[in-house]
């Protein structure tokens, strides 16, 4: 138990270093805001709502459940990554 826990701290800061390292740095902060919102959102959906699915339709659906939400994630992932986006330009300076 204790390798998962040391396992999960390792992998949420390479994480953060990764989506760091990826935004030009004036966006950095906006971007870290929005991540760890989005996070907290994200655990605060998956304790209410787990429960109530384990609750009415058992283990397997809130594995299906997981497993649909990731698929997702991957999805709209690939799709904003592959579009060009005004937040990762550099400026252009100014004549």
């Amino acid at each position: 138990m204790l390798v998962i826990a040391s396992t999960a701290a390792i992998s949420q800061q390479t994480f953060t270093i990764h989506s760091q390292s990826i935004v030009d740095e004036r966006w950095r902060t906006l971007m870290s805001g929005v991540l760890n919102t989005v996070m907290g959102f994200g655990w605060a959906v998956t304790a209410l709502a787990g429960g109530q699915i384990i609750e009415h339709w058992g283990y397997t659906a809130i594995f299906y459940t997981a497993a649909a939400s990731t698929l997702l994630t991957v999805v709209v992932s690939y799709l904003v990554a592959h579009r060009p986006c005004r937040l990762m330009e550099t400026p252009r300076p100014r004549s």
